[in-house]
């Protein structure tokens, strides 16, 4: 029986409630998508439509009514667009007529669940698109701070019937749309027109739909909408971060027949267009074009052959979040910039044009198969085990180790991403992946090997790919590594189209594209050791920096232009900078020496930095990575992740108290710096406060304050400053808070925490200019086990302050998840004889604020103590 695809398309664009932001656009969306669809092929596209509007009970009948009806093996779509939000486990689309006075609000929600419904169809196979989780809507339960983002469903359908669930985004993420008066960066074509306003992920699904006609299984639709989505994102310079779509389905991908259409050429595919016409073939010597056009022939169906592998090994590796499928692309590109520096005359020979066109497919597509192998046979459900290394790193990533352990533990964080990039590192390091047999089982025989002249399978030996693999593997940066490598093979010798290759020179290409296309995993481990924290990296934003970033002219060299969502990911590109400008200086070094067989390279960029690479969004560029992690980040790291902590929670108090009067300090004599250069400020007194409470979330907390009366503006020399000379690390601060602001839980305004590097960054506060109030923060520090009802005060102690209260605190030492006992004596009278009272610390003015405990004190996700 011959399948049809059916597809029913509701959205909710006009709103009730005035806190639901409306959605004009989605009616166009959904008639193009209509539109789009029929024209493909679609037995029918319906957009359900109701006088009443798209109300809870008539989506429930629609849907519900679309799958009772569905013939045997029908293909169907439905498409829900509208806003989102998860509760209890369950994704809800909300109707038009939602309203907040119901409670609870998702109640009057329409819940993305039909399995009694599916369980029932005839249909062979269902595909819910999830076009919500929009901006817009003023509900705490919609931001991304929220939600816990769409289920992990477990389908429980007939073994025969395949069912995915297709969503516009990833937890945590925002459904993007274009508004009617955005525009397009200038000379940038996105394909729309000027004034229109779409749904980011419809419009990129009726473009797929409308641009490659040929049948298209699930993977290659996901990757196909996620590559338009980004495009889209980049045209029109989106400053939210790219959505990343998310696919739930338990078929396998591969196969599961999403859009029908004529079988695919392969002679379509990006890889196969770019071998094909790539520029090395132009610079091939004009005396060797038979070989030549034999070679590139042979090329182009190899590549045909390294789609199919790529393709099916990718599917498996789904939920990889360092897979970067563009990346042979990026360096197809780089790799024509750089043949395009070699001097005049200095031509490849054909087997080394052919190894540039298909080394750096080979190397994605082997990377990729490697991995799928290993997981396939260690791990049932596709993903690295904690242990997948075998702890075979651990001596090189200590810390990432230890907190692998510790997310283990808790259960909680970013422990796959993790572990996925160690494996990664790991699989790098395997000797068994670099014999000749693994590529043999990737690329095959030869087409056509059995009448081709015998040196054309000389020439693509299996054994020259995995010289070639191994060497940029194990030395990425290195130019020359003559012990693996042959300075010039003949290939076809006593024939008409002898000729030779130099496998240096092409090792050497090859490794510098790749470096200019800045593979994620190539990047230092400074990123992953920023995943699981409060201001986590997030790896989809990283992959659209290194997609949007180039090279920018720089005298006779390269600088890194790339625009970054975080500090870290910053850092890390300015170290792959000075990783590349180390390999094209080491280049150049051997080009330059008379006789070289990198001689013809000599004429490449000399050099590389990274001058253009900035942090973007809130984060001020005077206060990006030069002020912020300069100091030795490793280190500060293990501070931050509580790994070497005091010992003494008396002295980390002391610490916040003696950090706070030095605060004060430097205001002050700011303060006589500025009124005796002629400047008119107010009276200013210095005033700290200690404060114990208990947080929004029953956390117990010791909170040291030094309250400010006016602002000062400091400016970066001395932020810069202060910083390099900060020696407290190891310290959480939260902004400061706006007198007379209301404020939440018991006296504290909301938190945000960032790493204190001293008294100078305390004046600062993350994402925000350096207008701050002089000297103010907040810092906490977290103990367990103090006695119930114990009242803090400040004392004087040599100079400082340090916590004083009845009885002993029993707690954790501050190092590692697993610490020994230890035993701080607070001294003091009882709670009752404490009040608070103003106390002298250096000058300062100082007191103390009690208020009850309920259960001592313990670990906060705020604070890098345990």
């Amino acid at each position: 029986m011959t399948t049809r695809h059916k597809a029913l398309l509701i959205g909710a664009s006009d709103y009730d409630e005035s806190g639901i932001r409306s959605l004009p656009f989605v009616r166009d969306d959904l008639a193009r998508l209509s539109a789009a669809l029929t024209e493909r092929g679609f037995h029918s596209a319906e957009v359900a439509e109701s006088k009443r509007g798209i109300t809870l009970n008539f989506v429930k009948e629609q849907v519900s009514r679309f799958l009772r009806e569905a013939k045997r093996d029908d293909t169907l779509w439905i498409l829900l667009s509208g806003h989102g939000q998860h509760y209890e486990g369950t994704d809800h689309l909300i109707p038009e007529d939602a309203s907040f006075h119901v409670h609870p609000f998702a109640s009057s929600c329409v819940p993305i669940d039909w399995s009694k419904e599916l369980n029932e169809t005839a249909a062979l196979r269902a595909v819910f698109l999830v076009d919500a989780c929009r901006e817009g809507i003023e509900q705490d339960s919609m931001g991304p701070a929220g939600i816990e983002g769409w289920a992990k469903r477990k389908q429980a359908d007939a073994l025969r019937r395949e069912v995915a669930y297709v969503y516009a985004c990833s937890p945590g993420q925002f459904a993007l749309f274009v508004q009617e008066g955005e525009a397009v960066g200038d000379g940038v074509d996105a394909g729309t027109s000027p004034g229109e306003s779409f749904s980011l992920f419809s419009r990129a699904v009726c473009d797929v739909v409308t641009d490659l006609p040929h049948a298209m299984h699930l993977a290659e639709f996901e990757a196909a909408v996620q590559q338009r989505i980004a495009e889209l994102h980049t045209a029109y310079r989106k400053s939210r971060p790219l959505q990343l779509i998310r696919v739930r389905t338990d078929a396998e991908k591969s196969d599961f027949a999403v859009l029908p259409g004529p079988a695919r050429d392969a002679s379509e595919h990006p890889w196969v267009r770019a071998v094909a016409g790539h520029p090395a073939w132009e610079r091939t010597d004009p005396e060797l074009c038979a070989a030549r056009d034999a070679l590139k022939e042979l090329c182009v169906a190899q590549a045909g052959r390294l789609v199919e592998a790529y393709e099916r090994s990718a599917a498996s590796l789904r939920d990889d979040p360092w897979h970067d499928s563009e990346l042979a692309k990026r360096t197809h590109d780089r790799m024509g910039f750089l043949l395009g520096k070699m001097g005049r005359g200095a031509w490849l020979s054909p087997t080394e044009a052919a190894l540039l066109t298909l080394l750096p497919l080979v190397a994605q597509a082997s990377r990729v198969q490697e991995a799928a192998r290993r997981l396939a046979s260690a791990s049932p459900d596709g993903a690295p085990a904690p242990d997948a290394t075998g702890g075979g790193l651990a001596h090189l990533y200590p810390r990432l180790y230890r907190r692998l352990r510790a997310i283990e533990r808790s259960k909680t964080g970013e422990g796959p991403a993790i572990t996925w990039w160690l494996f990664h590192r790991w699989l790098t390091r395997q000797p068994d992946a670099y014999t000749p047999e693994t590529f043999q089982e990737l690329l095959g025989p030869l087409p056509g090997a059995s009448i081709s002249p015998g040196w054309l399978v000389e020439a693509l030996a299996h054994e020259r790919f995995a010289r070639l693999l191994k060497d940029q593997r194990t030395a990425p940066f290195a130019a020359f590594s003559p012990s693996q490598l042959i300075d010039s093979d003949p290939i076809g010798p006593s024939t008409g189209d002898e000729h030779h290759v130099r496998e240096p020179l092409v090792a050497c290409l090859v490794k510098a594209a790749h470096a200019l296309a800045v593979d994620p995993l190539a990047l230092p481990e400074v990123v992953p050791e920023h995943l699981g924290i409060s201001d986590s990296v997030d790896l989809g934003e990283l992959h659209a920096t290194l997609r949007a970033s180039n090279w920018f002219p720089s005298g006779t060299g390269r600088t890194l232009n790339a625009s970054c969502q975080h500090p870290a990911v910053e850092i890390a590109l300015h170290d792959h900078a000075v990783s590349v400008d180390s390999l094209l200086r080491d280049i150049n070094h051997h080009a330059s020496a008379a006789g070289h067989v990198l001689g013809p390279l000599a004429s490449l960029p000399p050099y590389a930095k990274a001058d253009r690479v900035r942090v973007s969004g809130m984060t001020p560029a005077n206060l990006s990575a030069g002020i912020r992690f300069h100091l030795a980040e490793d280190r500060v790291q293990e501070l931050l992740m509580g790994e070497a902590l005091y010992g003494d929670r008396g002295l980390a108090v002391r610490e916040l108290v003696q950090n706070a009067i030095d605060a004060c300090r430097y205001r002050e004599a700011r303060t006589t710096y500025l009124r005796r250069t002629g400047h008119d400020l107010p009276d200013w007194e210095g005033l700290i406060e200690f404060v114990q409470g208990v947080d929004e979330s029953g956390r117990p907390y010791l909170e040291c304050r030094d309250i400010p009366q006016q602002p000062l503006r400091y400016r970066r020399p001395e932020l810069l400053h202060a910083r390099r000379r900060g020696h407290h690390p190891h310290l959480w601060i939260r902004p400061p808070r706006t007198p007379g602001a209301p404020t939440q839980g018991h006296d504290r305004g909301p938190r945000q925490s960032v790493p204190h590097r001293g008294p100078g960054a305390r004046a600062g506060r993350r994402d925000d200019d350096t207008a701050a109030p002089h000297g103010a923060y907040t810092a906490a520090v977290l103990c367990r086990g103090a006695p119930e009802g114990a009242a803090r005060r400040a004392v004087p102690h040599q100079g400082g302050a340090r916590c004083a209260s009845a009885g002993v605190a029993r707690g954790r030492a501050l190092r590692g998840r697993a610490p020994p006992p230890y035993e701080v004596p607070l001294t003091g009278p009882p709670a009752a004889a404490c009040p608070p009272r103003p106390l002298t610390c250096g000058g300062v003015k100082a007191k103390a604020l009690s208020s009850p405990t309920a259960s001592g004190f313990k670990r906060s996700a705020r604070c890098p103590m345990d």
